[in-house]
């Protein structure tokens, strides 16, 4: 098989070596003069282009365009060789712009690149050989402070993927705008994971739990909602399954022995609508209260009262003993309240009365300073000015404070 295979390849080299042996010499030099031809006006376009942009002052697409009419005027050789000097001329100048734009931004290395190239067309320009020899100065005074080509390489790496993952929020914030929650949290977990720092990613994700929350939140209520329709629907009104009560039932009396019955009776006719007693001793009320029991008992028995024995007198007590956190005494005593102003349990502020004292100076206890001495006073003399007196204090109430020792009445 291989055999054969080796046998048909030499036989089609041999016709396609007939077939071009086969052209005239003319035929040739004709096609080869089209193709050249084809070049120049390629190049005579190229090279307007190129001025163009450069004149724009587009010298990124300048130096695209002038590149490719190098390129052009190499295969050319000499027959070009006006529109070669404009294009070597015309790429040398756009280099060199590059190579300023790129030390101006701090780029030493990025100018290295671009002046070179354009001594490496044009060796004899004499500014990009200034700027060379000037350039090359600051990328010896860079050196230890720039990072490595690979490290460069990496970071333009991640600027481009810096900018793909902010597209991706961007498609993310559509999504999210039009209420697809889950492809835009989809979106935004990718571009996370593409460059864990992208602030709006993780912004867009905190408002999706929001608003599944929301929903969430919406849902729950809904479904209280239905829960309470279903009992009110399901509601019945009670009915009464209580037994009838006797029929045949027609008094209220007490139904127990016939003696307790005789005294429940009596006791519900006996009935005193008012009743006062005024400075009487119990002797008095207890005689007063058998007499009228008795003009109201059919029977004229009347009801025995019984006196107990035992009967709980309230007491006054007081304790002598201050109490260190609240520096009070407690006092207990007990009044008449026939107008009921008090009750149980009530707070009140009462004010008692120990002592009246007559003829005392009294001032604002304001006026009393404390100094390290002790107490004292500021007091204004005869000629407008004033001196510090110093001062004891027996007592103090609302304000007023008394002095006992260092003024006069005077």
């Amino acid at each position: 098989m291989t055999k054969v295979f080796n046998l048909l390849r030499v036989i089609l080299l041999c016709a396609c070596a007939q077939a071009a042996l086969g052209q005239a010499p003319n035929q040739v030099a004709e096609e080869e003069a089209i193709r050249r031809q084809e070049k120049a006006i390629l190049l005579h376009r190229t090279l307007g282009a190129a001025q163009a942009a450069q004149t724009e002052k587009d010298f990124k697409s300048a130096a695209k365009l002038y590149e490719d009419a190098y390129a052009l005027s190499e295969t050319l050789g000499d027959s070009v060789d006006a529109e070669r000097k404009q294009v070597v001329t015309g790429l040398s100048a756009v280099r060199t712009q590059l190579a300023i734009a790129a030390q101006r931004d701090g780029d030493v290395r990025e100018a290295d690149v671009q002046i070179t190239r354009a001594l490496k067309v044009d060796p004899a320009n004499a500014q990009a050989r200034s700027f060379k020899a000037d350039n090359d100065r600051r990328v010896e005074d860079m050196r230890g402070r720039l990072p490595t080509e690979v490290v460069n390489a990496r970071r333009a790496e991640n600027e481009t993927n810096m900018v793909a993952v902010a597209t991706t929020v961007q498609d993310g914030v559509v999504l999210y705008q039009m209420g697809k929650l889950e492809e835009a949290e989809e979106i935004f977990q990718k571009a996370l994971k593409a460059y864990p720092e992208n602030q709006a990613a993780y912004y867009y994700l905190n408002l999706i739990r929001e608003q599944r929350y929301q929903r969430a939140q919406k849902s729950k209520a809904l479904t209280s909602k239905d829960k309470l329709i279903e009992v009110a629907q399901e509601w019945e009104t009670p009915r009464n399954t209580l037994p009838v009560a006797n029929p045949w039932a027609r008094t209220n009396l007490v139904h127990t022995s016939s003696g307790r019955q005789v005294i429940a009776s009596k006791l519900d006719r006996i009935i005193l609508n008012d009743v006062k007693f005024e400075a009487l001793p119990l002797s008095a009320v207890v005689q007063f209260l058998e007499e009228e029991t008795k003009k109201r008992d059919p029977e004229k028995r009347g009801v025995n009262f019984i006196i107990s024995s035992t009967i709980d007198v309230p007491t006054q007590q007081a304790t002598t003993t201050i109490d260190p956190a609240t520096g009070t005494i407690k006092l207990k005593a007990s009044f008449p309240t026939a107008d009921n102003a008090l009750w149980p349990g009530q707070v009140i502020h009462v004010r008692l009365l120990v002592e009246t004292l007559p003829d005392v100076i009294a001032v604002p206890t304001q006026a009393i300073q404390h100094g390290p001495a002790g107490l004292y006073v500021y007091t204004v003399k005869p000629d407008a000015t004033v001196s510090r007196v110093p001062v004891e204090v027996s007592n103090e109430n609302e304000g007023i404070s008394v002095v006992t020792k260092g003024l006069d009445a005077d």
